[in-house]
C-alpha cells in the first residue's frame, strides 16, 4: 500500500520578465495562462517512518529546471524537513515551455536569456513554489 499526496502552486512569474530559451532577450507584455509546479509524494508509510524514505515527483511549467534551481529547492526543503527529502529523492523536470519567465542557469549558453543574473523575481516564484508545492504534498501523504 502506498501513500500519494499531491500539490500545486503558482509559478508564473512577474509579467515584463524575459521569456525563457531563446537566443535573443524577448520580454513578455502580458499573461495568456498561468503556470504551475505539480508536486506528487509517494510513501510507503502514513507517518513517513520505516525504512523507506517517500519518492517526490515535480513537474513544472518551465523550459528547463537547471540544476542551480534544484539545489536550492533542496536546500529550502531540508530547512523544512531535515534530510527527509534530498538528492536521492528528489525528482524535478519540466514541460518545456518557452512561454516561461527566464532563470538562471549554471551553464554559460544558457545565460543569453537570463542576462547572467541569478535571483531575480523569477527565481524566487519558481523555487519557492516549487516548494510550497511539495510542502501541500507532503501533508496530504504524511501525517
Amino acid at each position: 500500500e502506498y501513500f500519494v499526496g499531491v500539490g500545486k502552486r503558482d509559478v508564473t512569474g512577474p509579467v515584463g520578465s524575459r521569456f525563457s530559451g531563446y537566443d535573443l532577450p524577448q520580454m513578455s507584455t502580458g499573461l495568456h495562462t498561468r503556470l504551475y509546479a505539480r508536486a506528487f509524494v509517494f510513501s510507503k508509510s502514513h507517518d513517513g517512518a520505516g525504512s523507506a524514505k517517500p519518492l517526490v515527483n515535480v513537474v513544472v511549467d518551465r523550459w528547463i529546471v537547471s540544476n542551480f534551481i534544484k539545489d536550492q529547492v533542496l536546500r529550502k526543503l531540508a530547512e523544512k524537513f531535515s534530510d527527509l527529502y534530498t538528492e536521492h529523492n528528489v525528482a524535478l523536470s519540466a514541460t518545456h515551455t518557452h512561454a516561461g519567465t527566464s532563470v538562471w542557469s549554471q551553464y554559460g549558453i544558457l545565460q543569453f536569456s537570463s542576462k547572467d543574473t541569478p535571483f531575480t523575481l523569477s527565481e524566487v516564484f519558481l523555487i519557492d513554489g516549487i516548494v510550497a508545492a511539495v510542502e501541500d504534498a507532503h501533508k496530504q501523504a504524511i501525517v
